[in-house]
Parts: C-alpha cells; sequence; structure tokens
C-alpha cells in the first residue's frame, strides 16, 4: 500500500513535469505506465525502510510491555519477613517474549516454586566455627546418624536484614572484640566487605553524590551479579563492617562508625576457570593487600606453607558445612610489596 502510494504521487508529477521541460525525465506516454514503473522503483526503495520501521515498532512494544510489568501490582511479594511489597522488576526489555516461550513451570512436592536466596549462616575464622543452628538438610543428615543438634536459642528481639541468617553470641554485636582471635575476625570481616563486585545506591537515589543523609545502613540498597556476593555482604554488613559505596577506585567501608577506604588497585572477577576473585588495594593504613575468595579446591592448592594444623581444622569445618547442604567459600589475603605488585601489573596488564 505504501508503495502503491508513492508511486501513484510520483506518476502524477512525472505527468505534469515531463519532457522536454525535464530532459533528465524519461518520456511516459501515460499516467498508467508511470504508476506502473515507479511500484517497482519504491519497491527497491522500501525494502529496507520497511524492516527497520517494523524492528524499532517491536523494541517500542517490548519497553513498553516491560514497564507494565514493572507497574502490575498484582505481581507484588509481600515479605514475611519485614513486611514490604517488593514489586516485579523487569531488567530486560526481551523478558514479554522469554515469558512467552514458557510451556511449563515445574515445582517442587509442596506445590510452591523454589527461591533463589542466599543467606550467610555459619563462617570459620582462625580454626574456630562460628554460627548457630543449622538447614533442613543438616537435621536429616543427624537424624540418619543418630544425633543430637543442640539448639541455640535466638533472642526474641533479634533483627536480621534479609540475606542475613548469623547468629553467635560469642561475636554478635562487637563481642568479638573480646576474643583472642579477634585480628583474624576483623580480617575476615574487612575481605568480605571489600572483595566484591556489589554496587550500591540510596532508596529512591541513583547513588551519586556525597550527602551523609542519604548514605546509612537503613537507606542503601544493594545491587549484586549474584546472591552469593550479595549475601556475603550483608553478613559482613551485619557484624559491624558496613560497606557504604564504591566510586571509581575508592571502595568505602564503616567499621564502629569510622569511614574507612580502600583505594581499588586491581579487580579479578570471578570466573568458572580461576573458581575465585581477587582484588589488590591499598588500606588506609597504606599497605598493599591482596583479598581472595574462591572454591577450596584452589584456594588450598595456593595455601602458603607452614599453616600448621590451621588448614586441616578449616577443612574439617568446610565438610561440616558442605554436609549442611551450604555452599562453601574460602576466604585468604597476603600482603604485597610495591615492587611485586608493579611487576605484576606490567606483566598481566
Amino acid at each position: 500500500g505504501l508503495c502503491v502510494l508513492a508511486a501513484g504521487c510520483s506518476a502524477i508529477w512525472i505527468t505534469n513535469h515531463c519532457y522536454p521541460w525535464s530532459w533528465y525525465i524519461p518520456d511516459m506516454y501515460s499516467w498508467g505506465e508511470a504508476l506502473g514503473l515507479n511500484i517497482f522503483t519504491f519497491l527497491i526503495l522500501m525494502s529496507a525502510l520497511i524492516p527497520i520501521s517494523l524492528t524499532v515498532t517491536m523494541e517500542v512494544v517490548k519497553v513498553v510491555h516491560a514497564k507494565l510489568i514493572d507497574w502490575d501490582s498484582d505481581l507484588c511479594y509481600e515479605d514475611p519477613i519485614s513486611g514490604q511489597s517488593m514489586p516485579a522488576r523487569a531488567r530486560t526489555s526481551n523478558l514479554g517474549e522469554d515469558l512467552g516461550r514458557i510451556e511449563y513451570i515445574f515445582s517442587d512436592k509442596t506445590g510452591t516454586l523454589t527461591q533463589n536466596v542466599m543467606e550467610f549462616m555459619k563462617c570459620s575464622i582462625g580454626g574456630v566455627s562460628y554460627g548457630t543452628g543449622t538447614t533442613e538438610i543438616g537435621r536429616a543428615a543427624a537424624m540418619r546418624e543418630g544425633r543430637v543438634i543442640e539448639e541455640v536459642e535466638r533472642p526474641p528481639n533479634l533483627k536480621l536484614e534479609r540475606g542475613d541468617n548469623f547468629y553467635d553470641p560469642r561475636i554478635q554485636h562487637g563481642q568479638w572484640k573480646q576474643l583472642p582471635n579477634r585480628d583474624a575476625i576483623e580480617k575476615f570481616y574487612t575481605v568480605l566487605a571489600v572483595c566484591h563486585t556489589v554496587r550500591s545506591k540510596p532508596k529512591g537515589g541513583e547513588g551519586e553524590g556525597d550527602d551523609d543523609q542519604l548514605w546509612t545502613p537503613e537507606n542503601v540498597v544493594y545491587q549484586a551479579s549474584s546472591p552469593d556476593e550479595e549475601a556475603l555482604v550483608i553478613g559482613a554488613k551485619g557484624q559491624g563492617f558496613w560497606f557504604q559505596r564504591r566510586s571509581y577506585r575508592d571502595c568505602y567501608v564503616v567499621v564502629d562508625g569510622e569511614e574507612k577506604c580502600f583505594v581499588l588497585q586491581s579487580v579479578n572477577e570471578f570466573n568458572s576457570t580461576r573458581k575465585r576473585m581477587s582484588c589488590v588495594v591499598q588500606t588506609p593504613e597504606g599497605k598493599l593487600m591482596l583479598f581472595v575468595k574462591g572454591a577450596d579446591n584452589v584456594m588450598f592448592e595456593r595455601m602458603a606453607p607452614g599453616t600448621g594444623p590451621l588448614g586441616g581444622v578449616t577443612k574439617v569445618h568446610l565438610r561440616d558445612f558442605a554436609n549442611e547442604g551450604l555452599r562453601t567459600l574460602v576466604i585468604a589475603e597476603k600482603e604485597l610489596t610495591p615492587q611485586y605488585y608493579e611487576e605484576w601489573n606490567q606483566r598481566y596488564n
């Protein structure tokens, strides 16, 4: 239809501006002949225009559909812990198209869909296991083995953030400062608060600016590429090591109300080949530190010799955590000299 309309207008113009006044226009004997020839001309010209316009139209439809998903009040989840209503958020415009391909929905025996929710629950620091409670898998394993699990009752007024399920009266609420291995505990949570790719922003804001009234623990939300990283950052926040914000190279962590700035020198993100993530930072004291977290099989291979029984005890704790159905991760650090870092940086960058 568009080609016929354009060809008709062209034929009218040609019949009114024909030879000899316009020598560059062929001599058309009739309006019908001009119409027939111009239909094929505009068909060739618009063969590329029509697909482009259809593509733009489809992308606009996808964006509008994604916004309708965000605005749908029936697609809200009520958090049973905080009671907050969390609406659906379409992070890609292709979501509607992907949902159209779904033919079957698989659910477990209770009829509810499984949630991909990670929680920080237990840890082993300096050969000492911290964290109380267990999982359904742990209770089932203990029942098969005939063991009795000692459940530690949690205070009724204990409030934990979503993603943090850790409780241990030995280190809760700053009690870790009274322990003999407090330096190891501080290093452990510092690595969790710094070695990650999590981004933070104030609620309802864009995360820009240095207004201290916006950057408060209750007003900051985290955005992570995986729920594992978010759970580790929230777990460190629950023990007083609050990751506040990140700029281009600076990572700000608040410990006991004191803001500390760690300057990121290099970041090697996690991938399936390395099975670990590492970053080189300059601490507020001016030291160059390598922070690493990764799978136990690759981390123990790179452990410095002379660690004594610490590695064996940690492996036992990791096995116990895995038997409870918990995902395990090994945290480590190493101090670097400026000369060694410069050589490494020139070699790999």
